[in-house]
């Protein structure tokens, strides 16, 4: 285990989204290049508008086996936030989920919330 990965991932999902969204801003932080989706056609992910019951399951559960264990979860979840991306799963969370999202909230405080609807 890296301990200094470790602890850098987790610093991330106790800060506050707002601070999160702010963070990817910065064009020098490249947070996308440790993505666990990074080379992966992230379009897939995304439901065709006429897509229903199994096929969605099936599309989302595969989107959220790259998100289980990512580093930069809170970074990807605070960019869908902040450039409204209505749909596929971003930061480890479908679109309902990520509705109503406050900026003022710890990343895994609402990971926690969220994931039980």
């Amino acid at each position: 285990v890296c301990w200094s990965a470790l602890l850098h991932y987790m610093k991330k999902e106790l800060m506050p989204l707002g601070e999160v969204r702010e963070l990817i801003k910065d064009p020098n932080y490249r947070w996308r290049d440790r993505a666990n989706c990074l080379g992966v056609d992230v379009n897939s992910f995304i439901i065709d508008r006429d897509a229903r019951g199994k096929k969605i399951e099936k599309i989302y559960e595969k989107a959220l086996s790259y998100c289980k264990d990512c580093e930069v979860k809170a970074e990807c979840l605070a960019f869908a936030v902040q450039y409204k991306c209505a749909d596929g799963v971003w930061g480890d969370l479908l679109p309902d989920q990520r509705k109503g999202l406050h900026s003022h909230r710890k990343v895994r405080d609402l990971l926690k919330e969220r994931k039980r609807k």
